[in-house]
């Protein structure tokens, strides 16, 4: 081509820039997670968990993230093939150029026999007073585990916008429903407690 010199092999042809090298080599994800775990007596256990993130968006702007877990369980020792309790709790936070956006589920699972169990959970997503993405979402579960290996879940979700700025505005409630089939093949995991 043009204006190019022909004894230089490398002339014309670049392999990358440091505007390259800066957008994509150094976006790194900085994770944090701490968690801990007591025993209320012989059936109920308290776990409290923090998490943090931090990654670039840009070369500008850093996204900050945290949340914090809350995990009761109760399951009697005479029992506990044949009935249980948990509860699970979570709050996050994320900020992005001077922006934040939050969230809150809570969830509760019992299992009423040695297969089957049921879960209702509830969550508030982006909950900030200036948000304009308010909504709220429940879901409601229903699982039957014949074995360790398999299970066949039946799951209802419904969420719908808290923000009422008038009907054409509004977008119109979610209704979900879910059919899943889990088999495991493999080794048993080692229960967590």
């Amino acid at each position: 081509s043009a204006g190019q010199d022909e004894d230089d092999p490398h002339a014309g042809h670049n392999h990358g820039s440091a505007s390259d090298d800066d957008t994509e080599a150094h976006r790194f994800s900085y994770v944090g997670h701490l968690k801990t775990f007591f025993e209320l007596g012989e059936a109920s256990t308290i776990e409290f968990g923090a998490s943090a993130i931090l990654n670039r968006e840009d070369l500008v702007n850093w996204r900050k993230t945290w949340a914090a877990d809350l995990t009761l369980k109760w399951v009697p020792p005479g029992a506990a093939r044949y009935t249980s309790l948990e509860w699970l709790t979570e709050y996050m936070s994320s900020e992005l150029d001077g922006i934040t956006t939050e969230g809150l589920y809570t969830g509760i699972r019992y299992q009423t026999s040695q297969r089957w169990w049921i879960q209702q959970r509830g969550a508030l997503l982006d909950f900030t007073a200036k948000a304009n993405n308010q909504a709220y979402r429940s879901e409601s579960l229903v699982a039957f585990a014949p074995s360790e290996r398999t299970a066949l879940r039946l799951q209802y979700g419904f969420e719908d916008s808290l923000n009422d700025k008038g009907a054409s505005a509004k977008p119109l409630p979610v209704h979900e429903v879910f059919l899943q089939a889990i088999v495991s093949i493999g080794p048993h995991p080692a229960h967590a407690y």
